[in-house]
């Protein structure tokens, strides 16, 4: 196995979904962390780092000769942060695809292309949108049992992707008609 250096981020890049808690915790599941969570393909490159990476984290708390058949175990029972797509095949994009998710109690790096601060607002980050995230895994084994996790720490936007949801953005003044007095009003009979 590759040596790993465990305080060293990856950096992964994804196409965004549920863009919404990179920018507002209250956002997220838990309501206490921000999140990134992004879709990639199950034979990208990185997807075989992260497993690397996972199995090392595992080891420094559970030793070498066990981590791999930990972490296997872990990934059978859905106690890792990179989930098997398809178990939500009925969003949008999912389907074939790993789905990644990192969260922190800390605010992270928010960043364009050339490493400028962005906001929700700029609009840049949206579901179907490629970005880069850095994250580090870990491992526990606590009261809840034993897990993978991975903290977030910044989040880039790389490049426009295909939206995964129809419409988006609030409604412009062209999107409506002027209303005339005299049109008859719709009513429910």
């Amino acid at each position: 196995m590759t040596e790993h250096n465990k305080f060293k981020p990856e950096l992964i890049e994804m196409i965004a979904v549920f863009p919404g808690p990179i920018f507002d915790k209250e956002r997220s599941y838990n309501q206490d962390r921000w999140q990134a969570q992004g879709l990639i393909e199950p034979d990208d490159e990185a997807v075989q780092r992260l497993h690397q990476r996972n199995v090392a984290a595992v080891a420094e708390k559970e030793g070498a000769e066990k981590a791999a058949g930990i972490y296997k175990d872990l990934l059978a029972k859905d106690r890792v942060y990179i989930k098997d797509g398809n178990l939500k095949s009925h969003l949008a994009g999912f389907a074939g695809r790993l789905s990644i998710t990192a969260s922190s109690k800390s605010r992270p790096v928010v960043v364009d292309g050339q490493k400028n601060a962005i906001t929700e607002e700029d609009g840049l980050i949206y579901s179907g949108a490629i970005i880069r995230i850095s994250l580090l895994p870990w491992y526990t084994n606590g009261k809840y049992g034993r897990r993978v996790g991975a903290t977030l720490r910044g989040v880039q936007f790389v490049r426009d992707g295909e939206p995964l949801v129809a419409g988006g953005g609030a409604a412009n003044m062209d999107d409506f008609d002027i209303i005339e007095d005299d049109v008859e009003r719709f009513s429910v009979a």
